[in-house]
């Protein structure tokens, strides 16, 4: 990868993380719905068989099929999955770290402690207002995308530091094994469980795959 692919596959990773994120977040918007409708997420799916390649074909298809009121039924459905809307605590993919690594499944865990500890490293505040615990896959994977950025400009300075180009490189990579691929596929299980469409299965298949991926390139960018 040269210094000018580096620098443009971290800027489009980090437009890309910042988005997983954001639907991870909250119910999707009308006008984020519209803008996944006017991608051809089929065709950048491809034939590529693994899972972004599944996760792209999945949301193109049930976009391709959703009725009318597409926005309201998604918004059920991240209730139901992510929200325990109609189900009990215990069958909800309740998107946060803490649930999936700490003995007792609870809320503000070690792991929201560990995050909140890395976000304010390099400069991440949640803002307080939010009242939504840190660890949520959302606030990591935006984390992520913020990182991305911050490893492009660096990159892209007139005189590059390589001792803080490869912290933050290093940075990621940890934060990624400690704090994602740790637990992000027993939520993808979960979300699979409860899920009575392919548009949130197939986001998280968009996730693995990505961050995955994302890890890998970091690597060789090291």
């Amino acid at each position: 990868m040269s210094h000018t692919e580096a620098i443009d596959y971290l800027r489009e990773s980090a437009n890309f993380l910042r988005t997983l994120g954001s639907l991870m977040y909250t119910e999707l918007t009308q006008e984020q719905i519209e803008n996944l409708k006017s991608q051809n997420l089929a065709a950048i799916g491809g034939e590529d068989e693994g899972l972004m390649g599944d996760g792209f074909r999945g949301i193109g298809r049930y976009l391709s099929r959703c009725g009318m009121n597409v926005r309201q039924d998604l918004a059920v459905e991240y209730a139901r999955i992510f929200l325990g809307a109609g189900v009990s605590a215990k069958q909800s993919a309740a998107p946060f770290e803490s649930v999936f690594t700490s003995p007792e499944g609870l809320l503000m865990q070690d792991a929201r402690d560990e995050v909140v500890a890395v976000y304010r490293r390099y400069g991440t505040v949640i803002d307080p207002e939010v009242n939504v615990p840190e660890d949520h896959l959302g606030f990591e994977l935006t984390f992520l995308g913020n990182m991305a950025d911050k490893t492009a400009d660096e990159l892209a300075a007139e005189s590059v530091d390589e001792t803080c180009v490869a912290d933050l490189v290093d940075a990621q990579m940890a934060f990624i094994d400690a704090h994602i691929l740790n637990w992000v596929d027993a939520l993808s299980e979960k979300v699979d469980e409860f899920a009575e469409s392919q548009f949130y299965p197939s986001v998280m298949k968009l996730i693995k795959g990505c961050t995955a991926e994302y890890k890998e390139a970091l690597g060789e960018l090291a």
